[in-house]
């Protein structure tokens, strides 16, 4: 979300994209999309254990890696995507975030990657064709 590519597209630029998939749910990379589900986990642990008076250099420190964070989420996902994490967490690259904030905005991203595995996960069920009684089998004897 640090760089222009993050950045949201004019009107102009969104009409002329390929249609959207699934409801706007376009994943580039889905691998990277579940590294940084565990990168998020492992932070909202720290922040947890961070007194809301820490050392302000703790605070700074974690604050760019957030924006860091997203940006790699953005880099996962297609250009939908890109502007709604833009839209809900763009405010994570302000400076001096304290660190009930950035707790804050920890929780809303794992959230958000939470539900965007969950609806990869419920696209990919959709698309399996569905079991014949053979495969599940019948319950009696074969």
């Amino acid at each position: 979300m640090t760089s222009p590519a993050h950045e949201p597209p004019d009107e102009a630029e969104a009409a002329g994209g390929p249609p959207d998939e699934a409801g706007g749910l376009v994943v580039e990379r889905p691998t990277d999309l579940m590294r940084v589900e565990g990168e998020l986990e492992a932070l909202a642990v720290e922040l947890r254990q961070l007194a809301p008076d820490s050392d302000s250099d703790v605070r700074r420190r974690l604050s760019r890696i957030v924006p860091r964070i997203a940006s790699e989420l953005a880099d996962a996902t297609g250009q939908p995507m890109r502007r709604e994490l833009h839209t809900l967490f763009g405010w994570l690259e302000e400076e001096g975030l304290t660190a009930d904030e950035l707790r804050v905005g920890v929780a809303g991203l794992l959230g958000w990657v939470e539900g965007v595995i969950s609806g990869l996960r419920f696209a990919v069920a959709m698309s399996m064709p569905p079991l014949s009684a053979d495969m599940m089998g019948d319950g009696g004897p074969a």
